[in-house]
């Protein structure tokens, strides 16, 4: 077997743990994963697994950082460093917000637990053994979309808008707190029920998070015109 087909069939046992790993989470929870459910799902025995991944917890970061992925390419087709650094911001937070609603467990998971910067640190190792053209380590935009902490997504998110003078320096640790503390009450809020129209959601979250900015930033907007755009944006419109 030549290296090509060997890369190949990396890639096809690889997905197939990744798939189980997936399936199991959907249906009964990242709390449940074990090595011997998932490679029994699989089709393969244990031992395999081992031949593809370090360990369980790298298959479970690879597993979801697949799961999000979709997030990843999107909001890297939607964010331009033409714009204003508040309007990145709104907007990552947007995106964030459409996707993390349909899967508020993975992305609770992802981007705000104890597991955060393990999984995060993965991304480079994925996007080796599953290149994606639309997703590289290069540019500033793919910086901030590809961090390998939350500590430096927080930076890269939050730095130009300080930079701009937007935000003060020594309210950005508020800020953020903020925002997530928003989103994982709005993730409690989808995962108990109270919501049928994830759109209706993303629009409360913005609604309540912009009118917090505008009462602790500099950003140089009125409410209804900001969230109209935010909420309507779609890479042509310009505020």
């Amino acid at each position: 077997m030549n290296d090509k087909n060997k890369e190949i069939q990396r890639k096809r046992m690889a997905g197939y743990f990744i798939e189980a790993t997936q399936s199991i989470i959907e249906k009964e929870g990242i709390e449940n994963l074990t090595i011997r459910k998932i490679s029994s799902l699989a089709g393969y025995n244990s031992a395999t697994l081992y031949n593809y991944f370090d360990d369980l917890n790298q298959l479970i970061s690879f597993s979801l950082i697949d799961s999000v992925l979709e997030y990843f390419i999107h909001i890297n087709n939607s964010i331009t460093t033409e714009n204003e650094s508040y309007i990145t911001f709104l907007l990552t937070w947007r995106e964030y917000g459409i996707f993390s609603f349909k899967k508020p467990e993975i992305y609770t998971y992802v981007f705000y637990s104890k597991h955060s910067n393990e999984v995060l640190g993965q991304i480079g190792h994925y996007l080796k053994l599953f290149p994606n053209p639309h997703l590289s380590e290069g540019s500033e935009v793919q910086r901030r979309i590809l961090g390998k902490s939350i500590e430096e997504r927080d930076d890269l998110i939050c730095g130009p808008c300080i930079a701009d003078g937007y935000f003060d320096k020594k309210d950005k640790k508020y800020i953020l707190d903020f925002c997530y503390a928003l989103h994982l009450g709005m993730c409690a809020k989808v995962k108990s029920g109270n919501f049928e129209n994830l759109e209706a959601v993303t629009e409360l979250y913005l609604d309540y998070l912009i009118d917090f900015l505008l009462t602790h930033t500099k950003i140089p907007c009125k409410k209804e015109q900001l969230l109209n755009y935010i909420l309507k944006y779609n890479n042509v419109s310009k505020i």
